[in-house]
């Protein structure tokens, strides 16, 4: 539980991404840390029963509009502004093009 306490605050930050959270670095770090081998669905188990459980959400669709000049040409173009790291005291815009 102390584990999942510290994981909280990143799990609840409204300004960080998160869409699902890996509960098997929980289970990494009680090992490493404490020497204690938990398993990962005993984890998510206690997460749920004490309120640290990340549900996972559903994506929507994105509208697309394709705008090509040539038969095969397609480059794909998104942006968006998030706190990609807890630690950050910023919002950052991470554009891509495929």
């Amino acid at each position: 539980m102390k584990e999942l306490k510290i994981e909280k605050q990143l799990i609840a930050d409204p300004e960080v991404p998160l869409r699902s959270y890996n509960y098997s670095y929980i289970a990494d770090r009680l090992l490493s840390t404490y020497g204690q081998k938990v398993s990962t669905p005993t984890i998510i188990s206690r997460a749920k029963r004490d309120g640290f459980y990340l549900k996972k959400s559903k994506r929507k669709a994105h509208d697309r509009e394709v705008l090509t000049n040539y038969v095969g040409e397609l480059i794909q173009h998104d942006s968006s502004k998030h706190k990609w790291s807890p630690y950050a005291d910023k919002k950052w815009y991470l554009i891509t093009l495929h």
